[in-house]
């Protein structure tokens, strides 16, 4: 067992710095082919960040623990929202926009709610089993194609859009292009020590692996 919480411990620290290789290195290409700030913040910054919940995610649905996936999302969403800004609103108090709490809120709630009447076959269609098929990943897919949008239209027009340099110049491409690939591979191994690790852990304490 203490094999196990080392590897799952491996595993995070693997694909923390990983996502953080892979975006210095991809946002420094990206920089070098004179691709905008906007773009590379709603990309590369973007999907980079959320790297680890993305690669733990897909591993275990490829390893057939589907309950390890989706456990993953809902548990790092409830981290990040009810943890991580809980803390930071006790350290320092958050001042929040209007749009934040009139749309992006409420967009965050509408992914939700899709996601519940996607997964609940059981509840709603009287299924025998509840899955999220194929079509259901592209309706998910889809909403996040309009988020994607409408963030990039409120960045657009921000008054700070287009204006200014970027802080700090791109990485010379050996370096950029070394980060990328070693970023990649600490997510994939990464993904694969915690997804293995915690299903043993689950399986050695009798818990589910959701």
């Amino acid at each position: 067992m203490l094999t196990q919480f080392l590897l799952i411990a491996l595993g995070v620290l693997l694909v923390s710095f990983g996502a953080r290789w892979v975006v210095d290195g991809a946002s420094s290409l990206a920089k070098r082919l004179n691709i905008s700030d906007l773009v590379i913040g709603l990309t590369v910054v973007a999907f980079g960040t959320s790297a680890p919940e993305l690669v733990v995610s897909v591993v275990a649905a490829r390893n057939g623990t589907a309950e390890v996936a989706l456990g993953n999302v809902i548990g790092s969403n409830i981290v990040n929202i009810c943890v991580i800004l809980g803390i930071t609103a006790i350290l320092s108090p958050l001042h929040i926009q209007r749009n934040t709490v009139w749309k992006e809120i409420p967009l965050s709630l509408l992914g939700v709610i899709v996601a519940f009447l996607l997964a609940g076959d059981v509840f709603l269609d009287g299924a025998a089993t509840a899955v999220i098929s194929r079509s259901d990943g592209t309706v998910l897919l889809c909403f996040f194609a309009v988020y994607l949008y409408y963030m990039y239209e409120v960045a657009r027009q921000s008054p700070a859009f287009g204006a200014g340099k970027p802080e700090s110049s791109p990485k010379p491409v050996w370096i950029a292009i070394i980060l990328t690939v070693a970023g990649l591979t600490g997510l994939v191994f990464g993904g694969q020590f915690i997804v293995d690790a915690a299903v043993a852990v689950a399986r050695g304490f009798g818990v589910s692996e959701a």
